[in-house]
């Protein structure tokens, strides 16, 4: 069973989403707006981009011998 997953490593592009969307929603302004649309638009598409990308990675690892141990070079 292959398990593929995405995770986010930093916070910086969804805590910019709920700011421009909190300003949207108090002070609307067309560069706000503007900003929060790219913004999650790339979020988005490289989500999307990363989940596509990690499906078609396959990993295989043969060892030479039979057991490894603590200390041992893999």
């Amino acid at each position: 069973m292959v398990v593929t997953s995405v995770k986010l490593r930093s916070a910086i592009g969804p805590i910019a989403v709920a700011v421009l969307l909190f300003l949207q929603i108090f002070s609307p302004a067309r560069a706000v707006l503007f900003l929060l649309l790219v913004v999650s638009g790339v979020l988005a598409v490289s989500y999307f981009w990363a989940r596509e990308l990690g499906r078609g990675i396959q990993l295989r690892r043969f060892r030479r011998y039979g057991w490894a141990q603590v200390g041992d070079i893999i």
